[in-house]
């Protein structure tokens, strides 16, 4: 190919795309976005199932933020601003989802000077359960899987499990909690409801703590 010649393919590139090319062109974008936004629902979809398997990740060291993650037995939400809000919730620790983690315990009593060392230890699902339970003064149990609330899903129609994130950022001194729908047929994650957010150190009226945060 000579220099005209590459040249005036320009202009024949330029014809073909109001013709097939250009459909070609918008059919794989089509395709492209499609796939881009089910693997992202995917993606989603099983971290919050890989949540839900902790169940509970503490604040670590020189960390800011804590989760728990649980199922619903029960809820109730309004309308709301920008979206639906929950005012009831009764929530379930399912200890036969959990998976054996590995926290940071203290290794002995504090030293003298008051510090103590950390070591990995690992933790199973009795005691992960037991230990997010006992955060909560009221509406969070443990419970057995079959009692999970379940809820038609939005997209497929298939049977799908409501749970909820409650987190904190203590850097920000905030709390938030999202009430979601995990269908694991299509897979998908879809926001029910959300509390606006809160203060760290304040009880929430959903789910109190069992002890008030100095």
């Amino acid at each position: 190919m000579d220099v005209r010649s590459f040249l005036n393919a320009r202009g024949a590139l330029d014809a073909a795309k109001g013709g097939p090319l250009r459909a070609e062109h918008d059919r794989c974008k089509a395709a492209h976005e499609a796939a881009k936004a089910a693997l992202e629902r995917y993606e989603k979809a099983t971290r919050f199932v890989a949540s839900l398997r902790r169940c509970y990740a503490p604040v670590v060291l020189f960390g800011c933020t804590e989760h728990r993650w649980l199922f619903v037995r029960e809820y109730a939400a309004a309308p709301g601003r920008p979206g639906p809000r929950p005012w009831a919730l009764e929530c379930l620790i399912v200890p036969a989802v959990i998976e054996t983690q590995t926290w940071h315990r203290p290794k002995h009593p504090p030293n003298d000077d008051g510090s103590v060392t950390m070591t990995p230890t690992p933790v199973s699902a009795d005691d992960v359960a037991a230990t997010a339970a006992a955060l909560y003064g009221a509406h969070v149990r443990i419970g057995a899987f079959d009692e999970v609330l379940r809820e038609p899903c939005a997209a497929c129609g298939a049977q799908a499990l409501v749970a909820c994130e409650h987190g904190f950022d203590h850097d920000s001194g905030c709390q938030w909690l999202d009430v979601v729908r995990l269908c694991l047929a299509c897979p998908r994650l879809d926001g029910i409801a959300a509390s606006p957010p809160l203060d760290a150190r304040d009880a929430h009226p959903l789910l109190p703590p069992a002890a008030r945060r100095p």
